[in-house]
C-alpha cells in the first residue's frame, strides 16, 4: 500500500512546527474531527495498488518540542467494486499488512478494535532506516467505503503513550 519512502518523503516535506497546544483539525469533506498537538497540512496523492488508483488524502504535522514525532491522519475511498470482492477484514488486513512490509519492522503489538462501533485493527512496531529508529503507532478504521489511518511516530524516541491515546481517541466521524 505504502512505501517506506513516501512515509520518509512526506515526513521531509512537512514542516516542522513547535506545537504549543491541541488543536481540533476538522473535515468536512473527509467526515471526521481529531486532536492533534498542532495544525497538520493537507496534501494528497494519487497511489496505485491493488484497489486500483486511489486518492489518498494526507494531514501530516511533524512536532520537535519532544524530539521528532509525526502525527498523521490518512483516508481513502475504496469503489463498490472492491467493496464487493472483500470483506472489511480482509481490507483491514491488507492495509495493516502493506503498513506493516513498507516498514520492515518489528511487530510489538496487533489486534482488533471497533471504535465508536467502527471496525479496524490497531498495530505498534518499531523500524530502524538509515540508522534512525521510527517507534510507529497505527490504528486502520473501515466505515462504509471509507478507510482511515491514524499514525503516531516517534524518531529515536516514542510518543508517549498518553499522547498516542489521545489522538486515537479524539478521532470521530462528523454526524
Amino acid at each position: 500500500m505504502f512505501r517506506i519512502n513516501l512515509i520518509l518523503l512526506l515526513l521531509l516535506s512537512t514542516r516542522f512546527a513547535v506545537a504549543e497546544e491541541w488543536q481540533v483539525t476538522k473535515s468536512q469533506e473527509g467526515n471526521f474531527q481529531i486532536e492533534l498537538p498542532g495544525e497538520p497540512e493537507y496534501s494528497s496523492r494519487v497511489i496505485d495498488n491493488e484497489a486500483g488508483k486511489v486518492k489518498l488524502h494526507i494531514f501530516t504535522l511533524t512536532e520537535t518540542k519532544s524530539g521528532i514525532q509525526v502525527f498523521m491522519l490518512m483516508y481513502n475511498d475504496f469503489s463498490d467494486e472492491v467493496l464487493k470482492q472483500k470483506t472489511t477484514d480482509q481490507l483491514l488486513t491488507d492495509a495493516a499488512d502493506g503498513v506493516k512490509q513498507n516498514f520492515k519492522g518489528k511487530l510489538l503489538s496487533d489486534k482488533k478494535i471497533t471504535s465508536d462501533k467502527i471496525p479496524g485493527k490497531e498495530f505498534d512496531l518499531t523500524s530502524t532506516k538509515n540508522g534512525r529508529v521510527m517507534h510507529i503507532h497505527w490504528r486502520l478504521l473501515l466505515a462504509k467505503n471509507r478507510m482511515y489511518q491514524i499514525a503516531c511516530m516517534g524518531i529515536d524516541k516514542k510518543v508517549p503513550d498518553e499522547t498516542v491515546k489521545r489522538v486515537r481517541e479524539s478521532f470521530q466521524l462528523l454526524k
